[in-house]
This record gives C-alpha cells, structure tokens and sequence, in this order.
C-alpha cells in the first residue's frame, strides 16, 4: 500500500484497468481530497451530469446531499455559490481559504441584523437553495418552521410569529400565495374576513350556509386552554 501512499482508490485504478472509480462514492476520502481544486472540478462536472443538469449553476444543495456531496458541502458552510466560488480560486480574496470549514451562516446575527430587508431575502434565498427548492415558488409550501430554526433562522421567523406565510409573502409579494397551503398556518387564520371567503371561493363545495357558519365561529369564539369559551 505505501507504493500507492495508503490510497485503497489508488490501487483498485491500478489493477482494474477498464472501470472508472468515482473516489467520492468510497465510504472515506483521504483527509486532503477536497483541498485538490482537480478533485472538487471533476466532482462537480461528474455531478451536473448524474442529475442531468445543463450547467453547474443549476446546481442544488440536495443535488450534493443525494450524491456524495454532504461532507464536501459542509466545508463551505453548507453553501452551493461558494463552492461553486473555489471552483475559481483566482476570483477570491487572497485571505479566503477555499477549504477552511466554516460554520453553518448566520449562527449569530448583529443587532437589528433582520431590520433590513436585504438581509431577510437574503437568508430566504440560501434557505430556498439549501432546501433545494428551485425558480418554482410553489415549492415553499412544504417549508416549516423546523426548517428555519435547524438553519439557524428561528430568530427572523419569530418576527412573522412563527409564520412562514407572512415572511415570504413580504419576501415574495408579488406572488399569490395561499396560506392555507402551507405545513405551519399564520395564527388567528380563519379570524380574517378575507381568508374565510377566500377559502370558499377556492372551495365551490362549500354553501353559503357553510361560510356564515364558519364566519360566525371564527368572529366569536376563540379556544381556551381547557374548553370552547364563545362571546364577545
């Protein structure tokens, strides 16, 4: 093994001649894989062509957690653009290391840090692209709150009160977004006139009788702790 220095991947290439080794599928890399600029390119070439991707720029987070890539991914801070950054060098700071592991973005935010709405984008952004989620806005409705908070955006969600609807509905405005639809629905939902006739509008099922019957539950009940309390 010392003619191959320790590499299991080198010795197999060398005695099966005619079958390509992809090093990543091994169930371990050497420790210095990632830092070889060769090895990160042709992972990433062999990658857009697993998933049938035209270009690199397609790329997901999910495309490198389904494939070999978690490990890899980890090593820039779970972010897809900056790897996609070492993969030229030449266009980063010379004080940047293209391989240093960094922690997950956003572990601790400034004061007043989510007061701006640049920075609330771009957090729903590198969330979407971490979810995998693509140009398609629909895929939000599957987010949850377990979501932020693992990505370390617990603290911008409490803001909307625990809402994924309200945050991207000021992220995103001019989509027509549903909040019904999503996994964690707004508080005091069906207490707004407007989403209770949305709802039947969007649900022909419904009678007029069904819709004064829910106006009239969400307009003067609310749940206590222990029991139905009506009034007032």
């Amino acid at each position: 093994m010392s003619k191959f220095g320790s590499s299991y991947i080198a010795l197999l290439s060398s005695v099966v001649n005619d079958f390509t080794f992809f090093p990543w599928k091994f169930p371990s890399l050497p420790k210095t894989f990632w830092k070889s600029l060769e090895n990160r390119k042709s992972y990433a070439e062999w990658l857009v062509e697993e998933v049938g991707l035209k270009d690199k720029d397609e790329l997901a987070y999910k495309h490198f957690l389904e494939n070999h890539g978690k490990t890899l991914m980890s090593l820039y801070g779970y972010s897809v653009r900056a790897f996609l950054a070492s993969l030229e060098p030449s266009t980063l700071p010379l004080s940047i290391n293209p391989t240093e592991k960094r922690k997950v973005p956003r572990l601790v935010t400034p004061r007043n840090y989510w007061a701006s709405f640049e920075n609330k984008k771009a957090f729903v952004e590198e969330l979407g692209e971490m979810l995998g989620f693509g140009e398609d806005l629909k895929q939000w409705y599957g987010v949850s709150a377990k979501d932020f908070a693992a990505n370390k955006g617990g603290g911008l969600l409490k803001l909307y009160h625990g809402s994924p609807y309200l945050l991207l509905k000021e992220v995103y405005p001019t989509f027509d977004w549903v909040p019904w639809k999503f996994t964690t629905a707004p508080r005091n939902l069906t207490k707004q006139v407007d989403n209770v006739r949305l709802v039947c509008h969007t649900m022909p099922v419904i009678s007029a009788i069904s819709f004064s019957l829910i106006f009239f539950l969400s307009s003067w009940c609310h749940i206590s702790r222990r029991r139905w309390v009506c009034g007032h």
